[in-house]
């Protein structure tokens, strides 16, 4: 009996051990995927937009586009990443997770992000923003807000200024859409409240690689011929050149009218 009662708590001693044994594996914790954020939608190719993953219990992160071919990824910390492009482009990216076990999350999430290239570009496109085309919401998502928003009543049009930059827009007040677009040497300036505000020199290049402040009306002259139209300003040596081939007016100062030769570009504008 004695030893009868020895082997039952044996077993029972056993069979505890084998439980206990069971229930002392390490469980991993769920894997839960909140969301992912950008630091901006858009932006230009010389600059990067970081991606945050808002998420815990992953063991690895797949990250894919639509444009796979142009837009890139690149990891700088735990669940940031870069992403970065060398030519204009516009798409989504889509983030994936998995867990230890090599699992998929349930949902991917997607986030759309552009980039864009400096200066004019074909198609009526300066700094990204396309005459005719793009809102004004547009502007602010990849220059921020502008220095200067002026209008006048009765005016179907309103100017938003960028000195720091070189550059203005033209807006349509009914519909936000850009219909014209200048760009400044630091002869010009934006008149405020604390003051006149000069434009820097538009550091980027116009069309066949001129540049503001620098080129000369010869080389615009010998590559485009004579212009459509001439004009001056009232009471001014601004001379104004229109080409409708290029949808623009470029401005020089000058004694005369004719008078390009030697002389300097000033602004450019397109609409």
């Amino acid at each position: 009996m004695k030893k009868l009662k020895l082997l039952a708590a044996w077993l029972v001693a056993v069979l505890v051990f084998a439980s206990c044994s069971e229930d002392s594996g390490e469980e991993l914790d769920p894997m839960i995927f909140s969301g992912i954020e950008v630091s901006k939608e858009m932006t230009f190719t010389d600059e990067t937009i970081e991606l945050t993953i808002d998420a815990s219990g992953y063991s690895d992160v797949e990250i894919t586009s639509n444009k796979s071919s142009q837009i890139k990824f690149e990891r700088i910390a735990n669940g940031r990443y870069e992403i970065s492009a060398d030519e204009s482009v516009y798409g989504k990216v889509y983030v994936a997770l998995k867990d230890a076990e090599g699992n998929y999350s349930d949902d991917v999430k997607t986030v759309n992000v552009g980039f864009y290239k400096h200066g004019v570009q074909d198609g009526k496109v300066i700094e990204g923003i396309k005459i005719d085309v793009d809102k004004a919401e547009k502007i602010t998502k990849l220059l921020g807000e502008p220095l200067l928003v002026s209008a006048t009543d009765g005016n179907p049009y309103e100017f938003w200024s960028y000195p720091s930059k070189g550059i203005s827009f033209g807006v349509v007040k009914s519909t936000d859409v850009v219909f014209y677009i200048s760009l400044y040497s630091s002869n010009y300036y934006v008149i405020t409240e604390n003051g006149n505000v000069p434009y820097i020199d538009y550091p980027y290049d116009l069309p066949h690689g001129w540049r503001v402040n620098s080129s000369t009306m010869n080389s615009v002259i010998d590559e485009l011929g004579q212009p459509n139209s001439k004009s001056s300003t009232e009471g001014s040596t601004l001379r104004s050149y229109r080409y409708d081939s290029l949808n623009s007016w470029v401005r020089f100062y000058s004694d005369t009218e004719d008078g390009y030769f030697g002389k300097i570009i000033k602004s450019w504008s397109m609409y």
